[in-house]
């Protein structure tokens, strides 16, 4: 397995095939469940296991799992004796796997006192929210079981894209997923305050590329939402 940053392509990314994408969740599933490290999906592939079905063609899977560097020998040789391809990108301790048409790239999650903290930088860039949000108990989706971020973190992630990435352009997809999102959490009969309010953030990446408004940690809330809600 390369422990270095993998060759980027700049062309756009091939859908991932509906039956690959579910081996490759299947894996995810049976290797966390064997080594101890949940994994969870986010971003578009949450909606879709949310829902049930594929509701749109992806270009590879989101997903943090828990404690993935402390056990990254252990879950390259499960990945791979699984027929999946590898790598690391070790600056951003990101590990990518391939099967088939399918993609996924996984960050680190640590869980503290009740506190999550997705490291989707490596050590350079945290988003610390309540390890309550996430999914306790697997989703069937098309007879593979799935855990997802869950409501609360997605309408977060989707309407406070800056608390990630402040470069990022929204698409018209980001904009139906924001809408989505907002209308999952208004059936909890949750606040959008309360819940922004218990997410903060901290990137020193981007205060070193440049941005001085990154240097101090941020709270969700104190962020400008892209989305008119």
């Amino acid at each position: 397995m390369p422990i270095d940053r993998p060759e980027e392509s700049s062309a756009p990314k091939k859908p991932c095939g509906k039956q690959d994408t579910l081996a490759l969740l299947r894996d995810l599933w049976d290797v966390g469940e064997a080594t101890g490290c949940k994994a969870w999906i986010w971003a578009g592939w949450a909606q879709d296991i949310r829902e049930g079905r594929v509701l749109r063609e992806h270009g590879d899977l989101d997903v943090f799992m828990l404690n993935m560097p402390d056990h990254l020998p252990e879950l390259v040789a499960a990945f791979e004796a699984r027929g999946i391809k590898t790598s690391f990108w070790n600056e951003f301790l990101l590990l990518k796997l391939e099967r088939g048409t399918a993609r996924c790239g996984i960050n680190p999650l640590i869980e503290r006192h009740g506190i999550a903290e997705w490291k989707h930088i490596g050590d350079q860039g945290s988003v610390f929210f309540p390890f309550e949000w996430l999914d306790a108990q697997p989703r069937d989706f098309l007879g593979v079981p799935a855990l997802i971020a869950g409501t609360e973190f997605e309408y977060v992630f989707r309407t406070r894209i800056a608390a990630t990435n402040p470069d990022w352009t929204p698409r018209p997809k980001d904009r139906q997923a924001a809408t989505y999102w907002r209308a999952a959490l208004a059936e909890r009969g949750a606040s959008c305050e309360e819940v922004l309010s218990r997410v903060w953030t901290y990137n020193p990446f981007f205060f070193h590329r440049g941005n001085p408004a990154y240097y101090w940690p941020m709270r969700a809330a104190e962020i400008a939402s892209w989305y008119d809600e």
